[in-house]
């Protein structure tokens, strides 16, 4: 969609690409920034009523999308509609996952998260023939009506289970319920291991959306058309429909910290050594099949290896405290847009390096924290 809006709805130049690319950059920025007040909403009104909010923001924020005349119209809707929704819907699911499983949570929040995958398969044609057929605007519309009928599913079918000892940590007494535990943040937020694994998160979210942003962009850069770059998406989800059953079953045999240094080296090779050379479509049919398998990694890591460091108290405080800081680097891809703007090289060369070098860097994070708790014992 963002190739569709630069080249129909702008000017189809660099500064255009920026400028809806922040689109997408502000949406995961508010999703992660607004997950201490989703914390909250969750020990108000439950995991339901708390899908159900999420449902509307995504559908309104989608169909609002569909209104846009501006680039600004579009920054409100999806950006900060649609984001606040999508924080509701993964803050509510993340709640749920533990409840019902205290063995192989990660095999579990994989076969959860692989639907986003098969979502993923099938939306972007669904986006591509109604942008031809139709326009940018009747897609989001259609898109919305979706995901509102998809979601009110889930909200039927979700089911929490009641246990006293996983319950949200928002609280700190009768008094003040429904309120961030302080004494709880303080806790995490002076926690070695935490703040450690924090920096590797910041790595892996700079430059996670970096490749699946601009794939599409990029393929029409290099002169393939645009439904050959519509198809580099659904490639590149299919390959994350397997890839994230494959890691959180690999995860619980080998452990999290382990996994995620893994797929973060695979991650940064693909682009320095695949997408760094990939000027025709069998190139970048493999990056799209070996970036789908391996990007998502950290958001289906994140939740079991927080358990891991933190304990079941402190998770629910934990996610969002994680998320409220690493959500800066949420701008990683507007930010190497910026860059590239600025610079006089091949365009999407800096993409390629930025992408490439810091999953890397937060592989070695990882193991670094992985030596820590082996050598400490905590």
């Amino acid at each position: 969609m963002q190739d569709y809006l630069v080249a129909h709805m702008f000017d189809d130049s660099k500064r255009a690409q920026v400028l809806v690319s922040f689109v997408g950059t502000l949406c995961y920025f508010v999703s992660e920034i607004v997950t201490p007040l989703v914390q909250v909403i969750l020990q108000r009104i439950g995991v339901r009523y708390t899908l159900l909010l999420g449902t509307f923001l995504v559908s309104g924020g989608l169909i609002g999308s569909g209104f846009a005349t501006t680039i600004w119209h579009l920054y409100i809707s999806q950006g900060i509609c649609y984001g606040a929704g999508i924080s509701v819907l993964y803050l509510a699911i993340m709640a749920v996952i533990p409840q019902w499983f205290s063995k192989r949570r990660s095999t579990a929040t994989g076969i959860v998260m692989s639907g986003i995958g098969l979502a993923g398969l099938i939306i972007p044609y669904v986006m591509y023939t109604s942008n031809n057929a139709l326009n940018a605007s009747w897609t989001f519309r259609i898109l919305g009506l979706i995901y509102l009928g998809a979601n009110l599913l889930a909200c039927v079918l979700v089911k929490e289970k009641k246990t006293e000892n996983f319950k949200p940590s928002v609280s700190c007494g009768s008094e003040s319920e429904g309120k961030l535990s302080f004494t709880i943040i303080r806790d995490i937020l002076t926690d070695a291991n935490f703040l450690i694994y924090t920096l590797a998160a910041i790595f892996q979210v700079l430059s996670r959306n970096v490749p699946f942003f601009f794939l599409p962009s990029y393929a029409t850069t290099i002169g393939l058309d645009a439904a050959q770059g519509t198809s580099l998406i659904s490639i590149a989800c299919a390959a994350s429909f397997v890839g994230r059953i494959f890691v959180g079953i690999l995860a619980d045999r080998w452990g999290n910290l382990i996994v995620g240094a893994l797929f973060g080296v695979i991650t940064g090779l693909s682009s320095l050594l695949i997408w760094m050379f990939a000027y025709n479509y069998p190139t970048l049919i493999l990056q799209a099949i070996v970036i789908g398998f391996s990007f998502d990694t950290y958001y289906i890591l994140m939740p079991p290896t927080l358990l891991e460091l933190l304990g079941k108290q402190k998770f629910t405080s934990g996610l969002s405290v994680l998320m409220v800081l690493s959500s800066p680097a949420i701008l990683g891809p507007s930010l190497i847009s910026a860059v590239d703007d600025t610079l006089d090289c091949e365009q999407f060369l800096p993409h390629k390096v930025f992408s490439g070098v810091l999953p890397i860097l937060s592989s070695l994070v990882l193991l670094i924290l992985r030596y820590r708790i082996n050598r400490t014992g905590h």
